[in-house]
């Protein structure tokens, strides 16, 4: 697939793609359902391109979970972290925004 149809795939289409690249690399269900949410929740509140998910985006989305437990704010960093690794990697996205 060339690197301009990539740029043109939205948020949710990218995350779609991981998700299915996480279950074929034989991570547990529950895993897989785990990210799903978060993921879709992430798309949920920024609906532009990865390409404009910056460090500012991503402190508001974890600041709106806040209140959650422990636990659960860290599987959603966790998440998000993973899949814009895996972005990175594909060569989706220059930088990503979750590295210092």
């Amino acid at each position: 697939m060339g690197h301009t149809s990539n740029e043109e795939q939205s948020l949710k289409s990218l995350v779609t793609t991981f998700l299915a690249d996480l279950a074929h690399a034989n991570h547990s269900p529950h895993t897989c359902r785990a990210y799903a949410t978060d993921l879709i929740q992430l798309c949920a509140f920024h609906q532009g391109s990865i390409h404009t998910v910056t460090a500012d985006v991503l402190r508001a989305f974890f600041e709106i979970h806040a209140h959650l437990r422990p636990a659960t704010r860290a599987r959603k960093q966790a998440a998000v972290a993973r899949f814009l690794t895996w972005a990175e990697q594909q060569e989706l996205l220059d930088r990503n925004p979750m590295r210092k």
